[in-house]
């Protein structure tokens, strides 16, 4: 009878508990079922609400009317870690600095948006997050991400950019500082000094793609350990990656720290 007695008092309280970490008040066009969570499906919105509680830490946003993301969208919510923009059909631009402060986000994820053709100069710029940030930017009908789209962007632990057929412009990842793991998928061309002044890339991976590289592509992209044109089988170790290029521009002038190079499904 006691142990029972205990055990019902536990429930209680982290019942209790999870119900004071609800967002206060609940927009009505959303749902609050979850700790720190607003969870908005089917929602009549052509911008991010302002009046939406400030302290969320995880939004997802789902099948709305949401047709932008402007700049300072989500200056109110300084708590927010977890953001998530998913089957949003009239979604066509994100503007610049549309994410600025939220320095303790640590996802971002941007999918099935069919109208988003475009990233923009500045669009991923002044987030100053705080720890290691997952950009995830899939199957949106993406065509072209623009130069300087991620300017001075920093500590990303993970960027994954995958739709059918897009470009790389000139700059367009350049000046990220620490960017770990980039996975390009879809990619049709590369443009020249697309990663300029990026530093410390753990990983560059490239599948599934109709790859053009632009002469001086990778020019001054420093710290890249692997460069990985599609996961498979074929590798070419140092002395052979010393003699292959891509429009003249030799792989491991770019990178003399570069061990191997990984070929397979790549036209």
């Amino acid at each position: 009878m006691l142990l029972w007695l205990a055990v019902t008092m536990v429930n209680i309280v982290v019942a209790s508990n999870q119900g004071d970490n609800l967002l206060h008040p609940c927009p009505s066009e959303c749902e609050c079922v979850q700790p720190h969570t607003l969870n908005c499906a089917n929602a009549e919105i052509g911008k991010i609400p302002a009046d939406w509680p400030a302290d969320l830490r995880r939004l997802i946003v789902r099948n709305c009317t949401l047709s932008a993301i402007h700049k300072n969208a989500f200056k109110r919510f300084q708590k927010l870690e977890e953001l998530k923009i998913v089957k949003c059909p009239n979604l066509d631009v994100i503007d610049k600095m549309a994410f600025k402060g939220l320095n303790k986000l640590s996802l971002i994820h941007i999918s099935d948006n069919p109208k988003l053709s475009d990233i923009f100069k500045s669009t991923f710029s002044g987030i100053g997050n705080q720890h290691g940030l997952r950009i995830y930017i899939h199957d949106n009908g993406l065509r072209r991400i623009h130069g300087h789209s991620f300017r001075n962007a920093h500590n990303i632990r993970e960027l994954s950019i995958i739709d059918s057929s897009f470009e790389v412009m000139s700059h367009a990842f350049s000046s990220i500082f620490k960017l770990d793991f980039l996975t390009l998928k879809g990619v049709n061309k590369i443009d020249s000094m697309a990663l300029a002044n990026t530093s410390r890339v753990h990983r560059l991976v490239v599948h599934q793609s109709k790859l053009s590289i632009s002469p001086m592509a990778f020019s001054k992209l420093t710290h890249v350990n692997q460069w990985s044109p599609s996961p498979g089988t074929v590798v070419c170790q140092t002395d052979r990656v010393r003699q292959l290029s891509a429009n003249g521009e030799p792989f491991m002038s770019l990178n003399p720290r570069q061990s191997r190079l990984y070929l397979r499904s790549v036209t």
